[in-house]
């Protein structure tokens, strides 16, 4: 017996990531032709038309091939079937699916997912073939509720011929579902405060070195990125099968905010250097009995000899200090390059 089959895609209820799985809602128009339930209009007051009960009438026994409910049976939520004087059954099943759907995640939170839907015969030696109506060629999207979260890019049906045992052959329903992943609110919440937190850990390195909220600046930045990726992480789909190159993209970013820290610690190493070899250089003095110290009415003659001496340890660790200054500026040049190859990297992945 030839089963005219036709699916509508009504709405999208939800795609788990993790379990792999798609819940839709789903409407079909199936039509065969009984040649038991014909009859004569004439005999019948012109009756052409009549309604039967589900119950009391066969059904072409479909099933869902990669359902994961705990009967794959079309849903049916319609209790009635038209008949027609010819013999032809008009059927309308529809609700509710729950059907496999093999995620990829590698290019969250701008992947596109492609999911199928398979209807055969749930017999092997069944007769029942499943056809498309040749007449018209009815788009399955023309019922279809937007999703919030899901854009489906497009949405084809085929019909494929596959050989069992002893020759027998079974022609099975597919649907073909692209899905592409609306990125407004990923880009708003998730990708622009990551990039705002990096272009501030350059900031880390415009602060001088004596300034002494440079090291805050460094650890608060590192502690936020930290915060901030745990709560990314629990919204973002887990799987073992790939690997989100945005989590990558994370955890880069975490790594470049420690090196900060410790590029800054160098810096700040380097220009504190000088006090310990002045604080030495003091000791010394002491020991030697190299200090000179005033009477209290030769107090502007030592104030003058004590700023000379100040100015002229300045002099000797000024070297130091250009150093420090140098090397923050070539670790904030070396920091804004780093940067800016990650966000290439991150984008060309895309």
């Amino acid at each position: 017996m030839n089963v005219t089959f036709q699916s509508h895609l009504l709405r999208m209820i939800y795609l788990d990531e993790t379990g792999s799985e798609l819940k839709t809602y789903m409407s079909f128009d199936v039509y065969w032709t009984d040649e038991l339930l014909q009859w004569n209009t004439t005999d019948y007051a012109g009756i052409e038309n009549i309604q039967v009960s589900v119950d009391d009438i066969w059904l072409p026994d479909l099933v869902l091939a990669n359902g994961l409910g705990e009967h794959n049976d079309l849903p049916s939520q319609q209790s009635v079937l038209n008949i027609h004087h010819t013999g032809g059954v008009s059927w309308a099943p529809g609700g509710p699916l729950k059907t496999y759907c093999d995620v990829d995640i590698s290019k969250y939170p701008f992947d596109t997912q492609t999911c199928d839907l398979f209807v055969k015969p749930s017999m092997l030696d069944s007769t029942i073939q499943v056809l498309r109506p040749s007449a018209k060629k009815p788009d399955p999207l023309d019922h279809f509720t937007p999703d919030s979260q899901w854009d489906v890019v497009d949405a084809s049906q085929h019909f494929q011929t596959i050989r069992k045992q002893r020759g027998l052959e079974e022609i099975h329903f597919k649907l073909m579902l692209i899905l592409r992943r609306r990125t407004l609110y990923y880009i708003l919440n998730m990708i622009s405060p990551v990039v705002l937190l990096a272009f501030l850990s350059v900031c880390c390195f415009i602060i001088p070195p004596s300034c002494g909220e440079k090291m805050t600046l460094c650890i608060s930045i590192f502690l936020t990125f930290a915060v901030y990726i745990t709560i990314i992480t629990e919204e973002m789909p887990r799987s073992t099968i790939g690997i989100s190159r945005f989590g990558l993209f994370l955890t880069s970013q975490l790594i470049l905010s420690a090196l900060a820290i410790v590029l800054n610690s160098v810096v700040l190493h380097v220009y504190h250097k000088e006090e310990e070899v002045c604080g030495c250089a003091f000791l010394k003095a002491k020991k030697r009995g190299n200090l000179v110290y005033m009477s209290n009415a030769d107090r502007s003659s030592e104030t003058i000899i004590s700023n000379d001496s100040s100015k002229s340890t300045d002099d000797k660790c000024s070297p130091n200090k250009l150093l420090a200054n140098k090397l923050d500026r070539f670790f904030m040049i070396m920091f804004l390059l780093l940067n800016i190859i990650s966000f290439v990297v991150f984008a060309s992945f895309f």
